[in-house]
C-alpha cells in the first residue's frame, strides 16, 4: 500500500466517527505536509494531490483550518493518538515555545520521549495573557490526564521554568516528576537545618550523580523531594558567527551559562538511582528538537512563515502537524525495519542511523514504488506502544 493510501487508512482506523469528507480533507493535508514539508495554509493547499485547480485546493485547506467540528474534535484526536504510542509508565516532556515570528501565540506541549524524537500527545496554544500562568499549567495537566489512558502513570520531565506549584499539582494527580532547579531557589537538607541557596550545591557536582534525600525546596511553598546533582563533560559546542567566531550576543551568552551549570534535579522518585534520574532528564532535549522541526524554515515545517492571526486556526495547524509527525515516525520506523531507508541515503553507512524516521517517511510519500503492508504497520503501532515504558 502506498504511503498516502496508508495514511488515509490509518486515519479511518483511528478516527472512525469523524465525518468521511472531513477525514478525507484531513488526510489530504497531512499527506501534503509530509510531501512538501510546509505547515502554512497556502502550502497545504498547493501540496494536495487532486484534479481540482490549485486555487480550489487552497480554499479546501483554508476551510479545514476554520472547521468548527474539527476544532471541537481535537481533544479526542489527541486522545486516540496517545492510545497508540503511550504505555503504562512513559516519560512525558512538557515545555513552552513561541510559534510565530510576531510572538503572539505560544505553544504548551506534552510529548512522549521515544528514540530520536518526541511524539506529541497533547498541546495548547496560548496568548501573552495566559502564558506561563499557574491556572494555565493546572488546567493543562487536568486536560492531559483526560487525554492519557486510565492505566497510564507518567513521569513528567520539565525544565527550570516549572517550579514547586507545578510539582504539587503533578503529585496531586498521582504522577511523578523530574524538574531542573536553577536561579535563586532555596532548599534545606533536613528540618533542623537552615534554608540555603540551591546553587550552593553546585561546587559538589561531579560526573557521578549524587543523591540528596528528604530535602525541602522553596520557603514560600515548600515541597519534600529528592535532589540529584550531576555535571556532565562539556561537549565543546559553540555557536559561530558568519566570521567563524564565537557568538557573543545576549541569547548565546545566556545559553552558554546555562549549559555550563550542573544539573540540579528535583524528583518525586525517591527510590530510583541518581543515574536513572539523569538519564530520564537527558531526554528533555527531544522536545526542543521537535519545536525546531515544527518551526524551522530550512529543515522543518516552516510554521514561522504562517500568517494566521486567529487562535483556533493556529490550533488546527498544530493538530495537522502533530498528526503528520506521529504518523511519519511510525511509518519511518517500519520502513527502517524493512531496510527501505537505504535507498534514500547519500552514503553507504549502515552501521548507524543516518536519516530520521520522519525524513524516511517523507521520502516514501514522494516515491510511488515502495509499498507498505497494512498488517505490518499495525504491528509497528503495537510495538511502539509496548516498547516505550520506563522503569527508573
Amino acid at each position: 500500500m502506498h504511503a498516502e493510501k496508508l495514511c488515509h487508512k490509518w486515519l479511518a482506523d483511528v478516527f472512525p466517527e469523524m465525518h468521511k469528507v472531513r477525514r478525507l480533507a484531513l488526510g489530504a493535508v497531512v499527506s501534503g505536509v509530509l510531501r512538501r514539508g510546509r505547515l502554512t495554509v497556502t502550502a497545504l493547499g498547493r501540496s494536495i494531490r487532486s484534479t481540482a485547480k490549485v486555487k480550489h485546493n487552497i480554499k479546501r485547506a483554508d476551510r479545514l483550518c476554520s472547521n468548527s467540528h474539527l476544532q471541537r474534535e481535537s481533544a479526542e484526536i489527541y486522545a486516540r493518538m496517545s492510545e497508540q504510542i503511550v504505555g503504562e509508565a512513559p516519560i512525558i516532556l512538557i515545555d513552552w515555545s513561541d510559534i510565530d515570528a510576531r510572538r503572539e501565540f505560544f505553544l504548551l506541549r506534552a510529548a512522549v520521549a521515544v528514540k530520536g524524537r518526541s511524539l506529541t500527545l497533547y498541546e495548547e496554544v496560548h496568548t501573552k495573557k495566559t502564558r506561563e500562568k499557574r491556572c494555565t499549567h493546572n488546567q493543562f495537566l487536568r486536560n492531559l490526564k483526560n487525554i492519557l489512558p486510565t492505566h497510564c502513570k507518567p513521569i513528567i520531565v520539565t525544565d527550570a521554568g516549572f517550579r514547586t506549584p507545578w510539582f504539587h499539582e503533578v503529585v496531586r494527580l498521582g504522577w511523578d516528576y523530574i524538574g531542573r532547579v536553577r536561579n535563586r531557589e532555596m532548599m534545606r537538607r533536613s528540618i533542623n537545618t537552615e534554608w540555603i541557596g540551591a546553587k550552593s550545591l553546585y561546587e559538589q557536582a561531579t560526573a557521578k550523580a549524587k543523591l540528596f534525600t528528604n530535602t525541602a525546596l522553596t520557603q514560600s511553598n515548600p515541597i519534600c523531594c529528592s535532589l540529584v546533582l550531576f555535571k556532565g563533560k562539556p561537549k565543546g559546542r559553540k555557536r559561530l558567527t558568519k566570521m567563524k567566531r564565537a557568538a557573543r550576543n545576549n541569547t548565546s551568552l545566556k545559553n552558554s551559562a546555562r549549559a555550563r551549570e550542573p544539573w540540579l534535579l528535583a524528583t518525586s522518585l525517591h527510590h530510583s538511582s541518581p543515574k536513572s534520574i539523569v538519564r530520564a532528564y537527558s531526554t528533555r532535549m527531544q522536545i526542543e528538537e521537535s519545536f525546531r522541526d515544527l518551526k524551522c524554515p530550512r529543515t522543518g515545517m516552516s510554521l514561522y512563515h504562517n500568517g494566521t492571526y486567529k487562535l483556533e486556526r493556529m490550533k488546527v495547524l498544530l493538530l495537522i502537524g502533530s498528526i503528520a509527525t506521529n504518523f511519519a515516525w511510525l511509518l519511518g520506523a517500519l520502513a527502517r525495519k524493512m531496510n527501505a531507508h537505504k535507498q534514500f541515503q547519500a552514503n553507504t553507512t549502515f552501521s548507524q542511523s543516518v536519516l530520521s524516521n520522519v525524513f524516511i517517511a517523507a521520502q516514501l510519500f514522494r516515491c510511488s514504488k515502495i509499498k507498505i503492508p497494512w498488517i505490518l504497520f499495525k504491528k509497528q503501532i503495537y510495538l511502539t506502544n509496548s516498547n516505550y515504558n520506563y522503569t527508573i
